[in-house]
């Protein structure tokens, strides 16, 4: 127990390296939409509970909204928030602490592969190897230096994984519970999770365990899963279904398969991919269904087709981040296809005096490690900066109603930001967002309207809330630039003498330095008066409008 203890503090050694290598403490929430997102949702639970639950947890909820227009609960589900939460009610929150908690994720799944490589009777060595390649991909790299929830699922999955495992070795009860516990989690954390539904199906035939369909513990495991996953679900999911881009058809499919399938070799390497067979190979030649290695390779084999296939037919937007949860599972059985290859083709066949294990690592090594080395994504950077220099401003901090005009990750990136710099959240800044109150769409974008046509509709509506400080920003890429931007451009120039310069800031996007992106507009004159009647269209989430009191 102690060497392992040992293992994952270097394993969390390295994932921590990776994000500085990134400068990932550094981050401003704004590696990806959803990150600002996940930050100010966790924020929110902190906030509830640290300030002893007050009232309904719905309407604080909106609220909550109503100040920092970035809370996802509902959308996503609340078990990577709960993760947050200790340690967001212990320490002061911040971007420091959350990837430590990132990290500490991305070492414990690469501690799971050593210890399945292990248990299918692998060297330390083999699995160390497998984990510290994990840790460098790119997917796992770069969302190990983001606040986002897809990491944590693949760590419920790869739990569960082994657990369903160990339960088609000893056919006991306690790991099938735990593979029901494990599931619940992953489900609970992201839809994603629904993929282990495939795991049973797919992993008790290939090893002929079919008795273990009338095992009470497995269906017992299946009713902890409905009893703590579908209520959640049932609830939310007219909020959820907004979320989904392909409306779901064989062409939708077709096109899902092609894409999935080739990034599922790209992002692992052919290298990879051809390890993992030859771990296939030992072990269907060596198992005839009954021993301990099969039963193992076929539950990582189950994963590994189950998670592009799952995304094939969920009818969501394609992103490669949804193929996470395959690359340990496919590395451990390509870690054990590597050593089984050289024990049993070049040690057996050749006068070696290289030892095994170095030569496994070496073979891991060349298939694994080139993919590696291909850059990640980068941040946008320059938010945080701009909101605490407004905030030093007594013509800008001492309004009640901000509104940001950016993309996704820009205006989530001043959310995210002007919510930390509160010290009583939620207080009484409103800071609202143009694509929200100057559009109407649903949750990715679809069925797109501008509400203000002219600039003098516009204006009046920006003076009658009142609008006292408004953060533009231009260095949006041109497919993220819509109507609404160039309307709120249109009537910040016409109305001029209205709106006062207060300065400009830079922007980093993407690693592209842009000067001046950042733009503040101080409303001249702005009534001192307390807001009311505030409205946000949540009709596509909720199924109503949320209004200030």
């Amino acid at each position: 127990m102690i060497r392992y203890g040992l293992i994952f503090i270097v394993f969390l050694a390295l994932a921590l390296g990776l994000q500085r290598l990134r400068a990932a403490g550094s981050g401003e929430f704004s590696g990806h939409d959803d990150e600002a997102g996940h930050f100010v949702t966790g924020l929110m639970i902190r906030d509830y509970v640290f300030s002893g639950c007050p009232g309904n947890p719905m309407r604080y909820a909106e609220s909550y909204y109503l100040h920092y227009p970035k809370v996802s609960l509902g959308h996503w589900p609340p078990c990577f928030y709960l993760v947050q939460l200790p340690g967001l009610l212990v320490f002061p929150p911040g971007r420091d602490l959350l990837m430590v908690l990132m990290a500490a994720i991305s070492a414990s799944v690469a501690m799971v592969m050593v210890r399945l490589v292990t248990r299918l009777g692998g060297s330390l060595s083999t699995g160390l190897g497998a984990g510290s390649l994990f840790l460098v991909q790119p997917l796992a790299r770069e969302y190990g230096a983001l606040l986002m929830s897809d990491l944590l699922v693949t760590l419920w999955i790869l739990l569960a994984c082994a657990a369903f495992v160990r339960f088609m070795e000893t056919r006991h009860w306690k790991p099938v519970l735990a593979f029901g516990v494990w599931s619940a989690c992953a489900i609970l954390t992201k839809g994603t999770g629904f993929l282990l539904v495939l795991l049973p199906l797919g992993a008790i035939p290939l090893c002929r365990q079919w008795r273990l369909l009338k095992a009470p513990a497995l269906w017992v495991a299946a009713g902890i899963v409905a009893a703590l996953c579908l209520p959640w679900y049932a609830v939310v999911w007219p909020m959820m279904k907004n979320g989904f881009e392909q409306p779901l058809g064989w062409t939708a499919i077709l096109r899902a398969a092609a894409f999935y399938g080739w990034e599922s070799t790209r992002i692992t390497g052919a290298g990879g991919f051809l390890l993992a067979l030859i771990g296939v190979f030992f072990s269907v030649r060596s198992a005839s269904g009954s021993r301990a290695e099969w039963r193992g390779i076929a539950g990582l084999t189950v994963i590994c087709v189950a998670t592009p296939l799952f995304q094939c037919f969920v009818a969501n937007a394609f992103d490669t981040r949804y193929l996470l949860p395959m690359i340990p599972s496919l590395m451990v059985v390509g870690a054990w296809g590597a050593e089984q290859g050289v024990r049993q083709w070049l040690a057996a066949r050749l006068d070696l005096r290289i030892p095994t294990r170095l030569l496994t690592v070496v073979a891991l090594l060349l298939a694994f490690l080139p993919p590696a080395l291909h850059a990640s994504g980068h941040e946008c950077r320059g938010f945080r900066a701009t909101i605490q220099s407004v905030l030093q401003k007594p013509a800008a901090s001492s309004l009640s109603v901000w509104m940001v005009s950016s993309d996704a990750r820009g205006e989530g990136a001043l959310i995210a930001q002007a919510a930390l710099a509160e010290p009583g959240r939620p207080g009484n800044r409103y800071v609202l967002r143009a694509s929200k109150m100057l559009a109407r769409s649903l949750w990715d974008g679809r069925d797109y309207e501008s509400l203000y046509q002219t600039p003098e509709l516009l204006q009046a509506w920006l003076e009658r809330i009142p609008v006292g400080v408004i953060i533009q920003d231009t260095s949006m890429p041109p497919d993220k630039m819509f109507a609404h931007h160039a309307m709120l451009a249109a009537t910040l120039m016409q109305y001029a003498p209205r709106w006062q310069l207060l300065g400009r800031y830079p922007v980093t996007r993407d690693g592209v330095l842009w000067p001046d992106a950042l733009s503040v507009y101080v409303l001249k004159d702005a009534p001192q008066r307390s807001v009311s009647g505030l409205t946000v269209d949540l009709r596509s989430m909720l199924g109503r409008s949320v209004s200030s009191e």
